[in-house]
């Protein structure tokens, strides 16, 4: 924002020149010594055009160009009763000065503002013999100039940087809804997939076991009236039977076997395996057998 600021103000810095020249060769008759005053105005027209090349660098932009800018100012309008006569009503200058005068509102915000506004008021009353009402005027626009130019300066660079701060939190909020949506939508479609190939597995597995079909049988056997479809304790209702009458099924051994199944894709684990006997080890892929599958083949 500062560096918009400036440009403007290099822009500016011109055009108030402009002003001073025209009226300067204008008032050529004016001058006391005539040859003086226009070096004084060659002065202007060559720090306008330095100023405008350092004003752009960042690393000569600091105190030591804005004492220059408002030395350059303040001396100019030293030199206008030299040039003119103690009874002048124009200094040479004229305008130009609110160039160095915006330059340290720009920089220095209000602070700055109000400074080179007492600096450049003060000036221009000490070298005066009479203070008209117009003089009164130009004194007073610097000194409420100043410092408010200082204060709407600081009030851009302050929206600057929270329309900066705001438009990366949200390109970083988005950003993260990206990634997580993209990670939640893998681990989703990875789990599916593996849920849906276990379940296919296991009731594979659970189908071609002898002692599946075992259990059912024992349950069937033990329920004293099958085809009235009477509780048995540890059992719930089944799939009707070839018959059409209603069969009971284990609910425990099922959810044995079942377990089983599911336990079997585990990795096996030393400290398990090494303590297990013969029995509940795996001789391939160093899987482990469990219990449960070992219980349930010598049930059957």
């Amino acid at each position: 924002m500062e560096d918009r600021l400036l440009q403007a103000l290099a822009w500016l810095r011109w055009v108030v020149l402009a002003n001073a020249v025209v009226l300067n060769v204008y008032r050529y008759d004016n001058f006391e010594r005539p040859l003086l005053g226009m070096g004084v105005v060659a002065v202007l027209v060559l720090w306008t055009l330095l100023a405008g090349h350092w004003y752009a660098d960042h690393a000569r932009r600091g105190w030591p160009l804005l004492v220059a800018d408002l030395a350059v100012a303040v001396a100019a309008m030293v030199a206008t009763p030299l040039v003119k006569g103690a009874d002048f009503n124009a200094s040479v200058p004229g305008f130009w000065v609110m160039a160095a005068l915006l330059a340290w509102a720009a920089h220095l915000r209000w602070q700055g503002g109000l400074v080179a506004a007492v600096v450049l008021a003060g000036t221009d009353l000490a070298v005066r013999q009479d203070v008209s009402q117009s003089v009164y005027g130009n004194v007073f626009l610097l000194l409420i100039g100043g410092p408010i130019v200082g204060y709407l300066a600081a009030s851009l660079q302050q929206m600057a940087t929270e329309r900066d701060r705001a438009e990366r939190a949200a390109a970083a909020a988005a950003e993260r809804t990206r990634l997580a949506r993209a990670v939640h939508d893998g681990v989703l479609q990875v789990l599916a997939r593996w849920c849906s190939a276990a379940a296919t597995s296991s009731a594979s597995r659970a189908r071609s076991w002898p002692g599946w079909r075992r259990a059912g049988e024992r349950a069937a056997r033990a329920d004293p009236h099958p085809g009235r479809g009477g509780p048995v304790p540890g059992a719930v209702p089944g799939a009707p039977g070839a018959a059409g009458a209603a069969r009971v099924v284990d609910l425990a051994a099922e959810l044995t076997l079942l377990g089983a199944v599911r336990a079997s894709r585990s990795w096996c684990r030393p400290d398990r395996c090494a303590s297990s006997p013969p029995l509940h080890r795996a001789g391939r892929g160093g899987r482990c057998l469990p219990r449960q599958r070992a219980a349930a083949r010598a049930a059957g």
